[in-house]
């Protein structure tokens, strides 16, 4: 289950995308990546393979 927080995120991120803003839309994926593999600064190649699918599919 999502938390508030991540489900403003990716309002957020639709909002960036509907408006063409390519470099903050790209934070706002990389911070949810992040806390999506309970990371900070940068993603490994194993982190991005323990990636849960549910988060690659989200809408």
């Amino acid at each position: 289950m999502q938390t508030e927080a991540v489900q403003w995120r990716y309002q957020d991120l639709d909002n960036l995308l509907a408006q063409g803003e390519w470099q903050a839309a790209d934070q706002v994926t990389l911070a949810l990546m992040l806390a999506a593999t309970d990371r900070t600064g940068w993603l490994d190649e194993g982190a991005i393979a323990r990636l849960p699918c549910e988060t690659l599919n989200q809408n």
